[in-house]
């Protein structure tokens, strides 16, 4: 009976390479860019579907909304820019 292979776990080196490639520095690492996504408050996140759904709403179902009914697409881009602030803004 033939020996079963066992995959053989990295060597030090090599995994120490790796670790060191994951934490350089540079321009192609993005640990080292300025900013971090990070997840939205629940606030803002509702927030952003809240106007999604409205335009959505108001554009394919045709129901009337004052303030939306005539700036559909704003509506859209507002919850859509809402939603990016808060991936990029720490805390909003």
């Amino acid at each position: 009976m033939a020996p079963a292979h066992k995959k053989r776990p990295a060597s030090r080196s090599r995994r120490l390479m790796i670790a060191s490639w994951l934490t350089t520095e540079g321009e192609e690492n993005m640990a080292s860019r300025d900013y971090w996504l990070t997840p939205p408050t629940r606030l803002t996140f509702i927030l952003s579907v809240v106007l999604v759904i409205l335009a959505l709403l108001v554009r394919y179902a045709h129901v009337s909304v004052p303030v939306v009914s005539a700036h559909v697409f704003e509506t859209l881009l507002i919850g859509y820019l809402v939603l990016l602030a808060g991936n990029l803004l720490r805390g909003l």
